[in-house]
């Protein structure tokens, strides 16, 4: 099953890591993040330091392919450019891209201190576009983490992952309904 986590690349090494290290699967990791200053070279580094298997895309007309060419992997993380949810012609181009491949699961990854507004933004832009999961980021910066528990059920897309520091792949964990009520009665510190 292909993942697409859209907009963060220490996400996608960490969970790539767990996969690849931790269950020693064969993992894959494509690249259409051309658009930021550094992303090539960082999402390199982490797939070397790693040992998988990189595909770069330069634009998303040849993911398909270069998801065929990783079709020997268990699993195959696709990092994307983060856009502005104000970036409709952009966002909507990837949309229907990644709409119209098989089994690609999307998680909409975002910072946990997001407004809620701004989450109805990006949901708004995604849908019909395939929006499996969400995925939280940055949780051990903030405090305030009652909206990240309150948003599967507005948003009606479950939380898969939060990430809660830069340590890869150790600082990212899945989490349970019971593991979010923790969080959001008494934030990381005292859930850990």
């Amino acid at each position: 099953r292909q993942m697409c986590i859209r907009d963060r690349t220490t996400t996608i090494a960490k969970l790539a890591a767990e996969a690849a290290l931790g269950k020693r699967q064969q993992i894959g990791l494509i690249s259409v993040d051309t658009y930021r200053v550094g992303g090539e070279e960082q999402i390199k580094i982490f797939a070397d330091l790693i040992g998988v298997r990189l595909v770069m895309v330069r634009r998303l007309e040849g993911l398909s392919s270069a998801i065929d060419d990783l079709s020997g992997c268990s699993r195959v993380f696709i990092d994307t450019a983060g856009r502005s949810p104000r970036d409709g012609a952009a966002i909507d181009e990837l949309s229907a891209t990644l709409g119209a491949l098989d089994e690609i699961e999307t998680h909409l990854t975002l910072p946990a201190a997001t407004q809620p507004q701004t989450i109805d933004a990006w949901l708004e832009r995604w849908k019909g576009g395939g929006l499996a999961r969400l995925l939280f980021t940055k949780v051990d910066e903030t405090n305030e983490l009652e909206d990240l528990v309150r948003a599967p059920a507005r948003s009606g897309h479950p939380i898969t992952w939060i990430t809660t520091g830069q340590r890869v792949p150790e600082d990212i964990e899945e989490v349970t309904a019971d593991r979010l009520v923790t969080l959001a009665n008494n934030g990381l510190e005292m859930a850990a």
